[in-house]
């Protein structure tokens, strides 16, 4: 009679970590999926930087519009640019919103991070043609 309740017992332990296990690849799925968009997003930024090269206030328009069409998620966005010896450097930068709130407050307390955001940068270089 005592082994009844023993498997529920078992998983009532196991469940958490299986749980958090599972929710943590799902994060880290996310957390790639996005690194690649940033990516993505730092070549076509840096593309239409080089593209409207000739005017800087028309090109930082130009490169805001195609950061929010390359990336059409809601959340902070940045892109930083400069022109240096003929090159055009983009770094695009993402905070991310964690989907699960229990990983949230891991990371957050074990990268010392100021919000329940990860920041994934990409940076893009690209010669100037004259």
């Amino acid at each position: 009679m005592k082994e009844k309740g023993q498997s529920i017992a078992e998983f009532v332990v196991v469940s958490p970590f299986l749980f958090l296990l599972i929710f943590g690849i799902f994060q880290l799925g996310h957390i790639v999926l996005t690194f690649v968009m940033v990516n993505h997003a730092a070549f076509i930024v840096a593309r239409v930087g080089v593209v409207y090269a000739d005017d800087a206030g028309i090109r930082d328009s130009r490169m805001s519009l195609a950061l929010r069409t390359a990336m059409p998620v809601k959340g902070d966005k940045y892109v930083k640019s400069y022109v240096m010896d003929n090159n055009l450097f983009v770094t695009v930068t993402y905070k991310l919103p964690l989907l699960f709130p229990v990983i949230n407050m891991a990371l957050v307390k074990a990268m010392h991070l100021p919000e329940y955001k990860i920041p994934i940068s990409a940076s893009c270089t690209m010669r100037l043609e004259a």
